[in-house]
């Protein structure tokens, strides 16, 4: 299990020193609050991140689409579908994520972003 904790240590490094910091949203469901209404907490969390681009056969049109960006990610809260963060100015939605976890140790994100 060692490795495993080492190789995640060594890759939220990386990506600390060669990625970029972004912050990411996570909206609450909306409730309703008898005599103030409907609320809505939204929290952050900050991750490192690199970008890549899909390739040509990979965009599929439908799961994948023309403009959708592949990203490698590590924090301590685990991005889920639908949290945003913006990105070289540009707002994205996570579309789907992939831990990559050998032995059920999350060494890195693998996340899906589209605008």
């Amino acid at each position: 299990m060692t490795l495993y904790t080492d190789l995640q240590a060594t890759a939220s490094s990386l990506l600390a020193s060669y990625g970029q910091s972004v912050t990411f949203t996570r909206s609450s469901k909306a409730t309703f609050v008898p005599g103030t209404g409907v609320t809505k907490t939204d929290t952050t969390y900050t991750a490192s991140l690199i970008v890549d681009n899909y390739s040509a056969v990979e965009i599929d049109g439908s799961a994948v689409q023309a403009g959708d960006m592949k990203v490698i990610s590590y924090s301590s809260t685990a991005p889920a579908i639908d949290d945003t963060a913006t990105v070289n100015g540009t707002k994205y939605r996570i579309m789907q994520v992939n831990p990559i976890s050998p032995a059920g140790t999350v060494v890195a994100y693998e996340l899906q972003f589209r605008s």
